[in-house]
């Protein structure tokens, strides 16, 4: 989505917004029990509690970006957009960079590919 599309991301935001912040508790929950079951997996386990803790990040920075939104119009009962275009615009533009960090994160998850992988990976523990 092109940087300037405002308008379509906050759609987005609006249809989605509770689905990525559940994600973003799931893939808590997630990384502190791969955490407790690191030592039985090779290096690139690790690598992908790392990429669950970005993930985790990212989520919880777009959340941020608009519970900060919501909380400003409530306050001052206005459109933000109107009263404080400046915070506004880098709220949008900082929820934007979030968003297209975790873009291709979503994309590489939605591979069958990499999903197998991540199957393979969780089945081969290292041996005693």
């Amino acid at each position: 989505m092109p940087i300037g599309n405002y308008e379509g991301l906050n759609q987005k935001f609006e249809q989605f917004g509770k689905d990525l912040h559940d994600l973003r508790k799931l893939i808590k929950e997630i990384r502190y029990q791969a955490e407790f079951f690191s030592g039985f997996y090779e290096n690139s386990f690790l690598e992908r509690i790392e990429e669950f803790k970005n993930i985790q990040e990212i989520l919880g920075q777009i959340h941020d970006c608009e519970v900060l939104h919501q909380f400003l119009e409530s306050v001052l009962k206005a459109d933000l957009a109107k009263v404080l275009p400046t915070v506004n615009q880098i709220i949008q533009q900082e929820q934007t960079a979030f968003w297209q960090s975790w873009q291709p994160i979503q994309q590489r998850y939605l591979s069958l590919d990499f999903r197998q992988s991540l199957r393979s990976l969780l089945m081969t523990p290292l041996l005693p």
